[in-house]
């Protein structure tokens, strides 16, 4: 389940990065060139972070999960490794996936490829005081959600169950808000 999260994950950056020309300078777009994503009004810095230093022990145990269980997965198609925790009942996986790469453009991607007609499910949202997205290709129960972090930064944070219904998103977002608040703000 957990590879199957990355590979969602993968597929859409994948997707995002190969879409579009990259904004190499990692700058908003000029004014004049209108972006689709909301902007991030108060941005954060994943870059330098490690993927699973993302969450921390006490963060990991709050939101039902094993702190030991953490693993760096690395995928042939992803950009970048993401980190994956299981649930201490092993009822759920959760990854969470830092792109610092400004050729991806944080959010933008996602809905250049949503007017593209790449999701089935598009619901854009705000996640503590974050532009966020649930972008899936297929409705599924298991829920990935992206948070701007900055114009040109994302974090995927993905959950999958493992038998027993839970609500993936939910988790997805208190993981997502918990990422938030371990970030320092982006020095302009």
């Amino acid at each position: 389940m957990i590879r199957a999260t990355v590979m969602l994950i993968a597929a859409l950056v994948l997707l995002a990065t190969t879409s579009c020309a990259p904004n190499e300078t990692g700058q908003p777009p000029p004014a004049d060139q209108q972006r689709l994503s909301p902007p991030v009004l108060i941005p954060k810095d994943a870059r330098g972070v490690k993927q699973c230093d993302a969450l921390t022990a006490e963060q990991v145990r709050a939101l039902g999960g094993n702190p030991d269980s953490a693993d760096l997965v690395d995928d042939d198609f992803a950009l970048n490794p993401a980190c994956s925790w299981r649930a201490s009942d092993d009822r759920w996986g959760m990854s969470i996936a830092l792109v610092t790469d400004p050729a991806v453009d944080g959010l933008e991607r996602l809905y250049l490829n949503q007017d593209r007609g790449a999701f089935d499910l598009f619901e854009p949202f705000e996640l503590g005081g974050h532009p966020a997205v649930r972008a899936e290709p297929e409705v599924r129960p298991d829920c990935g959600v992206s948070i701007g972090l900055a114009n040109t930064q994302v974090a995927d944070s993905a959950v999958t169950q493992r038998g027993e219904s839970i609500d993936t998103c939910e988790l997805a977002k208190r993981a997502g808000l918990a990422l938030l608040s371990n970030l320092p703000p982006l020095e302009r």
